[in-house]
């Protein structure tokens, strides 16, 4: 049984990750040369509906197991197409990490360290790029 204490740590997690990665996730365009690679693969994905053999440019393309593509797919399906979808899966798994953290380090040490270890997590330079 998870008691109150949990869920509001849960929550302020939640809020805090939330807000850094999805405040203006989709407000830049994408960057380096792979956002904009796995994207157009996902967009070619449903563009020719091959969810097995992913492609790009009309080359097929095996760089990476197909789940990630699936996953922006299925973002481009609810979110139509642009950079806040090609972004949302990564943004979504960068707030279940911490989530994550949170409950790892709860179990593994104590609360305060399970709820540090989370924020100092979700509020890391590198963590926040890759989210």
């Amino acid at each position: 049984m998870i008691n109150k204490k949990v869920w509001l740590s849960i929550a302020l997690i939640v809020c805090v990750a939330g807000i850094l990665m999805f405040t203006f996730l989709g407000m830049h365009p994408l960057m380096d040369p792979d956002e904009p690679v796995y994207a157009e693969t996902a967009r070619e994905m449903l563009q020719f509906h091959d969810f097995i053999s992913p492609r790009i440019y009309g080359d097929f393309w095996y760089d990476k197991p197909p789940m990630y593509y699936w996953l922006v797919a299925a973002a481009f399906k609810i979110f139509g197409v642009g950079e806040f979808s090609a972004r949302f899966p990564s943004a979504f798994f960068a707030v279940g990490g911490s989530i994550l953290a949170y409950l790892s380090g709860r179990k593994l040490f104590n609360e305060r360290a399970g709820l540090l270890g989370a924020l100092v997590l979700a509020t890391s330079l590198e963590y926040f790029y890759l989210g």
